[in-house]
């Protein structure tokens, strides 16, 4: 049985690397040194377990483990739990993926473990905060740029609250019907600008054809 623990949201993806690499007996520096493992030096994995892993080279780390990008990126996935799926990757196949059967406050209750796609998404996301536009618009490519994940939320927004005005141009430019496009409260990527004071984002917004209507004054 995987639990979801309550406080565990400091559970972040180096912890989780750390974690993983001890289950299987790496010391860091043999770590680093595997082959299949991406190519970095200590330096850099001390500062991923102690930070949290590069969200460009998470898909690579994953992969090592034989493991789906969402295990890392879960934030309410406890130790235990995360440990099982390391020790026994191959029982979480999507085949038999189903749901997580969390006990907390002593009342169980039933959460699905998230689609492939939400885990793409949510890859997507973290590319948003720092990488090159360069490449992430390769890591878009094929990618369904309309998707919104649990709370209505899609890339464009995504871009607005990062301050990445460039992106904002970019998916805008890409794909119209983002521009106005709310998430499941009604916030839209102009109001987000707006409510930052984020005004290189609201200038491409309107030039792109963002609607002001529902805009406070």
């Amino acid at each position: 049985m995987m639990t979801i623990a309550q406080g565990s949201l400091s559970f972040h993806s180096g912890k989780k690397l750390a974690l993983a690499r001890k289950l299987k007996g790496f010391t860091q520096e043999e770590l680093a040194g595997t082959l299949g493992f991406p190519a970095v030096s200590i330096k850099t994995l001390r500062r991923w377990e102690q930070k949290g892993i590069n969200p460009v080279r998470l898909k690579e780390v994953a992969e090592f483990f034989q493991l789906p990008l969402w295990p890392f990126f879960d934030e309410h996935l406890d130790p235990e739990s995360f440990s099982t799926l390391i020790l026994h990757p191959q029982n979480f196949s999507p085949a038999l993926r189903g749901s997580l059967i969390s006990s907390v406050g002593g009342e169980y209750c039933r959460e699905k473990i998230p689609d492939p796609e939400e885990s793409n998404f949510r890859g997507k996301v973290e590319l948003l905060r720092y990488a090159k536009i360069e490449d992430l618009l390769i890591e878009l490519k094929g990618f369904p740029i309309l998707f919104q994940d649990t709370k209505g939320w899609h890339l464009l927004l995504y871009a607005v609250k990062f301050e990445r005005a460039d992106l904002v141009f970019q998916l805008g430019a890409r794909a119209g019907d983002l521009v106005n496009l709310a998430d499941s409260d009604g916030f839209t990527p102009l109001m987000c600008a707006a409510y930052q004071g984020n005004l290189d984002s609201l200038t491409t917004l309107l030039d792109l054809g963002a609607q002001a209507d529902s805009v406070d004054a």
